[in-house]
């Protein structure tokens, strides 16, 4: 007893004072504790930690000629798409579940990210080759559950399949049938026929080389090969086909019904010129080939650094030489169109008109076949169409690594914010308690003692 009252006289206070005093309170400090603990529980959980989460989703992305980085209507594909306005908008629209998800609200937060999951090195440069596999990340923040981001994402990652399909159906496969209708000439519009012809087997082959001549695509409830939807355009516009129509044209020089006599002596003269500028510079290259030879002839140990310049020299002037060729054969034709026969002489340069004394040919005849090659193309390119879109829809898709989003957390630990504020909270509330009651019992000692006495007599 003496040493507990020396230690209270040294020290001021005892831990088992402390004690005492926290006991007779135990309840008020045990309630507060639990309280506080609630609070910061419900807190951490309701309002920091969603905030803190991150819903990632991982997906592959595949669609005909997808390495190329292009739309099928040959617009740029940026990754970057899956988190533009337009994407992740038209995501909410696709399901009435994300009606209430506060979309705008995301974007204008920059919630949303996405990278691509794979890079492979390419061999020409130091160019990365984009692999088709992609991670789209949100901030959870939004999202009343895991399943909800999860579908979300989801929807996100499938904007790109009904981008491509769209392209697809809405792109314009007939620019040469366009071009076809616009020209002056009938020379321009075989060369148009021509052009479409070659542009739908170019497509075909594409198809091929991606899935294989014996892939089938069925139309009307009917199935074929690409290989077959592919022989029926070599069908069309055959070579035999378009020289006929040429040699008729170049014979008769048939004059298209936009096509004027004013406008065709501007043509003829823009002609002339072109193939009298192509003369100078020919005759400028074969100058200096003939320098070339007078060198090599002196020293023939050059032949490593002149064997090259001859022929890029001799390619020139060939390109050159089959131009004009093509140029005089324009020009019988446009003098046909006005009745003139045109002669020419390659090495004098000379020129030669008379009228035209044969009889023309059958003009509406020859209308006529251009026509049905052109109604046949028209229709080749419709079917084209139709392929294109049903092969589109069936191979292009995307395929998720996880059915779930990933759930990538920064947030607290619910657990250990319970258990501390539990402690924090008690020692302090014991604190507070062993100080109102000293407060008292000092305040009490201060002062002074009552006098229990009666007065005196």
């Amino acid at each position: 007893m003496q040493e507990e009252e020396q230690e209270v006289k040294e020290g001021g206070v005892t831990f088992g004072e402390i004690v005492r005093v926290v006991l007779k309170k135990i309840w008020y400090v045990l309630g507060a504790s639990a309280l506080c603990t609630i609070i910061a529980v419900l807190l951490v959980h309701f309002v920091i930690n969603p905030g803190a989460v991150t819903y990632a989703t991982t997906f592959t992305v595949q669609y005909p000629n997808r390495e190329t980085l292009q739309y099928p209507d040959g617009t740029e594909f940026n990754y970057q798409d899956f988190i533009s306005e337009e994407f992740l908008l038209a995501a909410k629209q696709s399901d009435e579940k994300f009606a209430d998800l506060d979309v705008e609200g995301m974007i204008a937060k920059d919630a949303f990210s996405v990278g691509i999951a794979s890079l492979e090195k390419v061999q020409d440069g130091e160019k990365l080759e984009d692999t088709g596999t992609y991670t789209i990340s949100v901030k959870g923040g939004k999202f009343e559950s895991k399943q909800l981001a999860s579908q979300y994402l989801r929807a996100v990652g499938e904007q790109i399949i009904l981008r491509v399909n769209e392209s697809v159906a809405k792109f314009d496969n007939g620019v040469n049938l366009t071009a076809y209708e616009n020209a002056r000439t009938f020379s321009e519009k075989i060369d148009r026929l021509v052009a479409q012809k070659d542009y739908l087997l170019s497509r075909y082959d594409n198809f091929i080389t991606a899935y294989g001549e014996n892939y089938e695509v069925t139309l009307a409830q009917t199935g074929r090969t690409i290989r077959s939807y592919r022989s029926e355009v070599e069908l069309a516009m055959d070579s035999l086909t378009e020289q006929v129509l040429r040699s008729d044209l170049a014979n008769n020089g048939y004059r298209g019904p936009t096509e004027g006599e004013d406008l065709v002596r501007i043509t003829i003269q823009e002609l002339k010129e072109e193939r009298s500028e192509n003369r100078r510079i020919i005759a400028a290259l074969q100058s200096r080939l003939d320098d070339l030879y007078t060198i090599y002839k002196a020293d023939s140990s050059s032949s490593s650094t002149l064997v090259p310049q001859f022929e890029a020299f001799h390619t020139q002037i060939a390109t050159l030489t089959t131009r004009n060729e093509q140029i005089n054969t324009e020009l019988i034709i446009r003098y046909a169109s006005i009745g003139q026969d045109y002669r020419y002489d390659a090495v004098t340069d000379t020129e030669e008109l008379s009228e035209l004394t044969e009889e023309r040919g059958d003009q509406a005849a020859f209308e006529k076949r251009l026509k049905e090659q052109y109604d046949l193309l028209a229709e080749l390119t419709e079917t084209y169409h139709s392929v294109a879109v049903k092969l589109y829809a069936t191979e292009s898709q995307v395929r998720f690594t996880t059915m779930q989003a990933v759930t990538e957390s920064a947030g607290v630990s619910v657990a250990l914010v319970a258990v501390a504020t539990f402690v924090v909270v008690f020692l302090l509330g014991s604190v507070v308690v062993y100080a109102v009651d000293c407060s008292k019992r000092n305040k009490a000692a201060s002062q002074p003692p009552q006098d229990t006495e009666g007065p005196e007599a």
